[in-house]
Formats: C-alpha cells, sequence, structure tokens
C-alpha cells in the first residue's frame, strides 16, 4: 500500500460511526489484512437481500447504492474514494440492506467479517494485557489481585504531549495518575515558590509512572513533569474511576464466588435419570424460532400440571455453530435456583433433536401484555423491572453474563410474577475478564457489542435500562426503520434521546444512568453494585424483601383456568405437523 492509499484507509474507518473507535494498532493490522480487487463498471458488488461477509473501501472510482423496487431501480447515494460501505457485513451475519454497482472502473479494499473480529478480538486482548504488565509495575498496584487490573486497564486513556509540553505542573491540584507507554519526560522542581528557575530532578522512560499519590489524596503536585521526547504517550487514570472501581471490587469480590455449576436435585419422576419419559399429550405450540419451537405437553402420572418442551434441531445447531451455546443454556439452567428464573428439569434427545422439559408460564410474554395494554403505568412497570433485577442479580453473582434481554424473554406465571426464560446466549465469564460475541438483539445491543470492544456484566445493565424505557413507552429509545440507523443511534449514546413524555424524571435518571457509553460508568457496575439501582429513587419505597420471598402481590392479573389453559398466547402462524405428534419419547441428552 503507498502513503496516499494508507492515509485514506485510515480517514475512512476513522471516520465512519462503527469503526472510529477503533485505536491506531487495530487499524494497522485491518489495513494489513485488507485485499485490493478491481472491479469494472456496471460490475454488482452487493446485491440486497443476500447474506454478506464483507466490508469494503473505496480506493478509487465511483460506486452507486441504490434499491429495487417493484422491477424499478431507486438511486439512494453515490459514494467517492476514501468512503466504507458494507459494514455490517463484519458485525453478524445479515442481509444486505441495498444493492451497490461500480459505476466506474474501481478498486476496492476488502476484509471479511472472520478476520476482521479475530483483529479486532486479539488486539483488543493484547492491549489489555500490555497495560496489565504496566499496571504490576506500580509498587501501589502490583499486589492487586488480576481481577483488579483488568478492572483498572479498562479504565485507562491514553493521551499524547509533544515535546515541552506541561504534564503536571508543581503547586496544582492533582487527581490523575500516568503511566508512560511511549516516550520520556523530564522531572523539575521550582527553586522556590512563584520561581520560573526549575532544578532537574531525573528523567523517567516508558514503562515508569508518576503522579500515583494523586489517587489516594488530594494533596498539590511537588514537582513538574514536562514531555521530553516528539511525542509522549501516556496512559492515565483519574481518582474518581479508581476509587469506584477498587470500592465496587471491594464488594463484588465476595459476591463473585461461584463460578461452578452444580446440578440441581430434580423432583419426583424427574430424579431417575434412567427413566424413559413418554409425552403422552402435546397441547399446541407456545412459540417458534429458527432453531425449532415450544410445545406446552403432558406427561404420564402428572395429569394435572403441564410443561413447556423446547425443542432444538439438532442439524441447525452443528450448521450454525451453535453447540457451545446450546450446552451453556443447559447447563445454567439446570443449576439456577431463583424464583425470577424458568426451571430446567431434564434434558433429552432424539435422532432429530436436542429437547429442554421446563416449568410451563401460562401468563404469557411480557411482550404480548405491552401489546394489549400500550405500555406499563409505574406500578406495573416497577414490579417487572424488580423481578428481571433479581433475575440478573442472580446470574451475576455467579458469573454469568445474560446478554438477550428483552420483554419477549420474559414470561409470566400464574401468579403474575415474571420469570427470565431463554438463556441461549448466556455465558460464563471470569470476573474482570470479557466476551467477545456478537448476540443479542439490536435494539438492545450495548455500543462495546457493536465497536467490538468486548463486553461483560455491564453490558446487561444497559440492556436493563433500555427495557425499562419499553416497559414504560411500548418502544425502544434507539428505535429506527432499520438495523444501521439504530446502530448509529446506539453509538452516539442516550445523551441524544429526547424521552417520551410518558417518562417521569426519576425513570428517565435511572435509565440514563443505565445506559452509559462507558461501561464502568453505569450504575450497578460501581462500587454500590446492583444495590444503587435497588436504591434508585424510582424503586423509593418498593419492597424488595417482599418481591425476593414472591409474598408482595403483583399487579399483573393472570387469567388461567386450569393447567393447559393458553389463552394468554397468540395462535402460532405455522404449526406444523411435525412439531406436533401426539406422543413422543425423549430419552436422556448427552450433550
Amino acid at each position: 500500500k503507498t502513503g496516499t492509499q494508507v492515509a485514506q484507509i485510515k480517514r475512512a474507518l476513522n471516520s465512519n460511526v462503527f469503526l472510529k473507535g477503533l485505536d491506531a494498532n487495530q487499524v494497522e493490522q485491518l489495513m494489513d489484512c485488507m485485499s485490493l480487487q478491481t472491479v469494472s463498471a456496471g460490475s454488482e458488488i452487493i446485491a440486497e437481500g443476500e447474506y454478506g461477509t464483507h466490508m469494503y473501501v473505496l480506493d478509487k472510482g465511483q460506486v452507486e447504492v441504490y434499491h429495487k423496487r417493484s422491477g424499478e431501480r431507486s438511486h439512494v447515494i453515490d459514494l467517492n474514494p476514501g468512503t466504507v460501505f458494507g459494514e455490517l457485513a463484519i458485525l453478524y451475519n445479515c442481509k444486505r440492506t441495498a444493492y451497490v454497482e461500480a459505476k466506474t472502473d474501481v478498486t476496492i479494499w476488502s476484509i471479511d467479517r472472520q478476520l476482521f473480529q479475530t483483529v479486532v478480538k486479539k488486539s483488543g486482548q493484547s492491549k489489555r494485557d500490555e497495560y496489565v504488565r504496566l499496571l504490576r509495575t506500580v509498587d501501589r498496584l502490583k499486589s492487586l489481585s488480576e481481577n483488579k487490573l483488568l478492572r483498572i486497564a479498562d479504565c485507562l486513556e491514553q493521551t499524547t504531549f509533544r515535546m515541552g509540553d506541561y504534564i503536571i505542573r508543581q503547586g496544582d491540584s492533582g487527581d490523575t495518575f500516568y503511566v508512560i507507554q511511549e516516550g520520556s519526560v523530564k522531572v523539575t522542581q521550582n527553586k522556590k515558590m512563584k520561581s520560573r528557575e526549575e532544578d532537574f530532578l531525573c528523567n523517567m522512560e516508558k514503562g515508569e509512572y508518576f503522579g500515583e499519590r494523586a489517587l489516594l489524596t488530594e494533596d498539590k503536585r511537588a514537582a513538574n513533569v514536562i514531555a521530553d521526547s516528539d511525542v509522549v504517550t501516556l496512559l492515565m487514570l483519574d481518582r474518581q474511576a479508581f476509587s469506584s472501581l477498587i470500592g465496587s471490587l471491594a464488594e463484588l469480590r465476595t459476591r463473585f464466588f461461584c463460578f461452578g455449576i452444580n446440578k440441581q436435585r430434580v423432583y419426583g419422576m424427574f430424579s431417575n435419570r434412567n427413566v424413559v419419559i413418554r409425552v403422552n399429550r402435546v397441547i399446541r405450540i407456545l412459540g417458534q424460532g429458527g432453531f425449532g419451537c415450544v410445545k406446552l405437553v403432558q406427561v404420564p402420572g402428572l395429569s394435572n400440571c403441564a410443561f413447556a418442551l423446547k425443542a432444538i434441531r439438532q442439524a441447525k445447531i452443528v450448521k450454525t455453530g451453535q453447540q457451545q451455546h446450546v450446552l451453556a443454556e443447559k447447563n445454567i439452567m439446570l443449576a439456577a435456583k431463583s424464583p425470577f428464573i424458568a426451571r430446567l428439569y431434564r434434558t433429552y434427545k432424539d435422532s432429530s433433536r436436542i429437547y429442554m422439559l421446563m416449568d410451563a408460564y401460562l401468563g404469557g410474554e411480557m411482550y404480548g401484555v405491552l401489546k394489549r395494554m400500550g405500555s406499563l403505568d409505574e406500578t406495573a412497570a416497577r414490579f417487572c423491572a424488580g423481578c428481571v433485577l433479581e433475575a440478573l442479580s442472580y446470574l451475576h453473582e455467579r458469573g454469568i453474563v445474560y446478554r438477550d434481554l428483552k420483554p419477549e424473554n420474559l414470561m409470566l406465571d400464574h401468579r403474575g410474577y415474571v420469570k427470565l426464560v431463554d438463556f441461549g446466549f448466556a455465558k460464563r465469564v471470569r470476573f474482570g475478564f470479557k466476551t467477545w460475541t456478537f448476540c443479542g438483539t439490536p435494539e438492545y445491543f450495548p455500543p462495546e457489542i457493536l465497536s467490538n470492544a468486548g463486553h461483560d456484566f455491564s453490558a446487561d445493565y444497559w440492556s436493563y435500562g433500555i427495557l425499562i424505557y419499553e416497559l414504560l413507552t411500548r418502544t425502544t429509545p434507539f428505535f429506527a426503520g432499520d438495523d444501521m440507523t439504530v446502530y448509529e443511534g446506539i453509538l452516539g449514546g442516550i445523551e441524544g434521546v429526547k424521552f417520551s413524555k410518558r417518562v417521569k424524571r426519576s425513570a428517565e435518571l435511572l435509565i440514563r444512568n443505565l445506559c452509559k457509553l462507558e461501561p464502568r460508568d453505569r450504575l450497578g457496575y460501581q462500587k454500590g453494585g446492583v444495590n444503587d439501582i435497588r436504591k434508585h429513587r424510582w424503586f423509593h419505597g418498593f419492597d424488595w424483601q417482599g418481591l425476593r420471598t414472591t409474598s408482595i402481590k403483583s399487579p399483573f392479573k393472570v387469567h388461567i383456568k386450569n393447567a393447559v389453559d393458553t389463552n394468554n398466547f397468540e395462535p402460532c402462524l405455522e404449526e406444523l405437523a411435525d412439531e406436533t405428534d401426539d406422543a413422543e419419547v425423549l430419552r436422556d441428552a448427552n450433550m
């Protein structure tokens, strides 16, 4: 690549809303992986409706973006050199939203999704490891656990100075600590107060640090620190972020005590795993998805109750590489013992499907409630949000991030209590570490998922804020007609959202504090942990103890005649014959 091409690619990536968060090292590595191709005028580069795998940067020439509606071509825009297009394909497997055709002979740089995500992930992890290594050289920090150092590393901000710039001035108030990443500095001290004459004290090089007392005290700066090379790159951490994280880590360390999952004891006939269970009656299909369906079923000997049987096509699991996700879903749900989380009894399999036998919650989906009611009043929204928070708290204490919060995954039981269901995206993550999987629901994505920065438990707090907004308004704050606009809104942050008048001031403040752009700033992720959310004024007067013991009355009125009453579910559009067999034999699954 020529110098001109490198500069053009850098400008293109740094000006793109999805890619501008990449650091310089990531940009360099991505450029090294891009390949150049030539496309002749009139040739199609992207076809609307097809699944895409590549992102492009236009090097030379011009391309046209257009739609086809009823056979007619509808012009959208012409793109010129230095423009990124097709970037959604590097985020996840989605259909192209428009045609792109070469208007002239063009050359384009391209990179595929797998390579892009590998580069970004490895680079991000490498940077984090480097930051931790630097932090281990700091006397006041080196005794901290790896978990704490990882959390602090996530809060380090990179800044640069030029030769002669004063980084610290003697006598100034200080609240920032610095580690030298590149370059050198010199330390001087004023001979007398208000004197411009300075005594040279020492030089400091890469890997050394200064200003660490500012993390612990409010003392005035005792010396000057001046950039002493052409460029000095520093990593900095302010006192507020440090004390917030160390405080939260001191508390959270006692909470994140269990990363292993122990099998729960199943009841009655389910306790003997050698017993073959026969479903003798399928009531109806409760819901369908891309991997299969959920049926309401009954088993012999338990005629007064019904169960939800989730059937997942094995071929679809293998084809999409979801084996580990399904295994994680099984293990997490089998271990969960919370009144706010769906109960899984056993898993089974036959020649074509894997089955999960769970409690059936016949009050229906929260999505259906919102569809009928339009939105919830504050009392109902608080109750629902309280149930969800207890579920998230339970999961986070056990090192599990949920990652798919939305009304469709909330069910009402016969008493009107809310249960968290569908753990297909749930994952155990070691405290202080991150995961990089692109998953979830577009309008609920936190910005760090879109920017491929890695995510942890703080992602659930962002989604929790979005959920509260939807409960109160029946829409999400970033709703738009297409995913691209949704993602641009999310990356722009909640600060730019004008809230619906249905959202009262206390609820708005809660949502804005949950949906901070920086994960470390989100309510629930600070030193007070989830109790900061419970104590928020929107929840003022809420009976948390009564909720946890399920002794308070739910505001949701659920009408269920018997164990097989499905009046709270909408009819499925495609109740396929092979999904509604009258009897199925379920054998214990060795997953």
